[in-house]
């Protein structure tokens, strides 16, 4: 499944930001902060973690991609989703981003 290609209120279409590399859209519940943190140490692809909040103040973006507030959604570069990760924690996280760089070299 791709990722909606929904315009985003500062500008730009959230499938333009997925083509520098994986990103990671977290839930407000979740930190986003703990998340590149610890994603750093896991991988040397390039990542970026963003806030839907942040992103789309008016939840749009997360009712469109059905992601609660507890949980994170792990974009591939070509912007399909690679995982879904509900009750995101640290360990999930990495989880997820390591099978799905593994999937990319192969």
């Amino acid at each position: 499944m791709t990722v909606p290609g929904v315009p985003l209120p500062r500008g730009g279409r959230l499938r333009e930001l997925c083509r520098d590399g994986f990103l990671l859209l977290v839930g407000e519940m979740c930190d986003s902060g703990l998340f590149a943190q610890v994603l750093g140490k896991v991988t040397t692809a390039p990542l970026a973690v963003r806030g839907l909040a942040e992103m789309d103040g008016t939840g749009t973006l997360a009712e469109r991609l059905g992601a609660g507030p507890d949980e994170a959604r792990l974009i591939r570069p070509d912007a399909h989703i690679a995982a879904i990760i509900p009750h995101a924690g640290p360990e999930q996280v990495k989880a997820a981003v390591r099978r799905a760089s593994r999937l990319s070299k192969e």
